[in-house]
């Protein structure tokens, strides 16, 4: 069962927000300081990199929490649908800075593959520790953020929380070299770099593809099925055609055509459209603008 829809504009919904953005900068406040001074003192280059992803996981939280109030500002004269858009931008942002802060790394892992520089493990349990506590309090941040994202419907959180997880992941391969390393393979650090790197370029590309996608205006395809589907079931719609919908930040703005009986009053074709729209609203509490034009039907 999915979860109720909060909107991020509302007092509830900026609370929940505004938790989950602190406490996700006060853990990776402290796991950025952590996790890039073992890496330095032990020259471990995939527990260097996970620190840098904690980092940019910093920027993003600290970046969401500023634009926050904006993003839900109130429509004015220049923005008639309001300022929401602003957060798949926001989105887009923290899709490119992932892939940013990952191709340095793929370079230098590279280079110290081929030049063979080794890692070592003088302060090996300060490396093991600090990569379990990072996979345990990044999980932890992924359910609360994603969680949080889809109950208000926030791309700009659900992205975060893909960044959480994608740190869960390299933390784990973290503990692979680890492993690697006090077995006699000091190669498995670049190597393992090397792989975290790339995979948080597909992670940052892909959120920057979806953010794109909204952006160009593509038609969610599924709420698009569902408001058809709904509106088919109002008795008195004979048909619809020219359904538009497109993805505003959490909401959902759009129009249809639908054919009511000619000889209806105005009266009676407003109240139509009325249960419409509650009925629409009812299902997708996302649907902020939409906007329904009556035809006439003749049989």
């Amino acid at each position: 069962m999915s979860e109720t829809f909060l909107s991020a504009d509302t007092p509830e919904g900026k609370t929940l927000v505004n938790r989950v953005l602190y406490i996700s900068i006060l853990i990776n406040i402290f796991l950025v300081i952590a996790t890039i001074g073992v890496g330095l003192n032990t020259r471990i280059q995939s527990l260097i990199l996970d620190g840098v992803h904690s980092f940019s996981d910093l920027f993003s939280d600290v970046l969401l929490l500023l634009a926050f109030p904006f993003i839900y500002k109130k429509k004015d004269d220049s923005h008639h649908f309001g300022h929401t858009r602003y957060e798949d931008v926001l989105s887009l942002v923290i899709g490119i800075m992932i892939i940013i802060s990952a191709v340095p790394f793929i370079i230098y892992s590279i280079k110290a593959l081929f030049f063979q520089q080794v890692s070592t493990l003088d302060n090996s349990i300060w490396a093991w520790i600090i990569t379990i506590l990072t996979i345990i309090l990044k999980e932890m941040l992924y359910h609360i953020t994603n969680r949080i994202g889809k109950k208000t419907n926030s791309p700009m959180l659900i992205a975060n929380s893909i960044h959480h997880r994608s740190d869960v992941f390299s933390s784990i391969l973290v503990l692979g070299v680890l492993l690697g390393i006090n077995i006699g393979f000091p190669i498995i650090d670049s190597i393992v770099s090397i792989c975290m790197g790339l995979y948080l370029c597909v992670a940052g590309i892909k959120i920057s593809l979806e953010a794109i996608h909204i952006l160009s205006d593509r038609a969610p395809e599924k709420e698009s099925k569902l408001v058809s589907d709904i509106l088919h079931k109002v008795p008195d719609i004979f048909s619809l055609h020219n359904l538009r919908l497109r993805q505003s930040g959490p909401f959902l703005i759009g129009e249809v055509h639908i054919e009511l009986d000619y000889r209806l009053t105005i009266v009676e074709a407003h109240d139509i459209i009325k249960e419409a729209q509650v009925l629409l609203r009812s299902t997708l509490p996302q649907l902020r603008e939409f906007t329904i034009h009556v035809d006439p039907y003749y049989d």
